[in-house]
């Protein structure tokens, strides 16, 4: 062990190169050199890339995520979610019994609480400051489902009722009362377009460009649950109840 720990980086760094997963972790509990030499970038950057909801190679992770991890974090972490390994901790808890609708970036979670929706900063540690930064208000029904994009909130509720607010100043900019025949299952976003669906078995996308209005109009064959529109907001899909006719539907958001 001697003789192999005076051998200069360069040659360690080589021997290093064909070792798997399981002979690096080990490597790294033997001595401080090791360590070092093993944390570097280069041995686990591949392998970070096929970790699962660690990689952080979309800007869709990226941007949900608290922090940028390094090549080894993503598969330390990785691992312990394989392993089950974790702590819990209660971030936030309502005296009512709620199933609530969670979205989150990398500096704020978005939490709906029957007919509001609770916005709360959360630090770099994962902890949640308990008093909510605002609360967004105007639903009269419990909110079934709620979109984000960079500048606005879109909800649709059980009062049949499409809601959008400001994410940067909280303030209500626009209400579409009476959005669909049943309730709002299902809504996204994409630019000044939101998408909606409902049990009424109709998708609508609506033009939220000054004055809301109806742009287009579909007829599915089952209630509506769920929709959303791709990255690039050519296309959207829609999930319905899948009892009736074709359970996932793809649509141009052009035509």
């Amino acid at each position: 062990m001697q003789l192999f720990s005076s051998l200069p980086d360069d040659v360690l760094y080589v021997i290093f190169t064909y070792c798997d997963e399981a002979t690096l972790r080990k490597l790294c509990q033997v001595c401080r050199r090791f360590r070092q030499l093993t944390s570097r970038d280069c041995f686990w950057f591949h392998r970070s890339r096929k970790c699962l909801a660690t990689n952080q190679v979309s800007d869709v992770m990226r941007n949900r995520s608290c922090c940028s991890m390094t090549a080894k974090e993503k598969c330390r972490v990785a691992l312990n979610w394989q392993r089950k390994r974790f702590t819990e901790a209660c971030l936030i808890q309502h005296r009512t019994n709620y199933m609530p609708w969670l979205q989150m970036n990398s500096e704020t979670l978005w939490v709906s609480q029957g007919n509001e929706i609770l916005v709360y900063k959360h630090q770099p540690s994962g902890q949640i400051r308990r008093r909510p930064l605002c609360i967004l208000r105007g639903h009269h029904e419990d909110i079934s489902r709620f979109a984000i994009s960079d500048e606005l909130v879109v909800s649709g509720g059980s009062d049949r009722s499409i809601l959008g607010w400001s994410t940067t100043t909280g303030r209500e900019e626009f209400n579409i009362r009476e959005a669909h025949e049943g309730n709002v299952n299902c809504v996204d976003v994409f630019n000044n377009f939101v998408v909606s669906g409902s049990r009424d078995r109709i998708v609508k996308v609506w033009n939220i460009n000054g004055y809301p209005e109806e742009r287009i109009r579909l007829t599915m064959e089952d209630k509506v649950l769920s929709v959303s529109v791709n990255q690039t907001g050519e296309v959207f899909v829609c999930g319905t109840a899948g009892c009736y006719g074709k359970p996932l539907v793809l649509q141009s958001l052009a035509t």
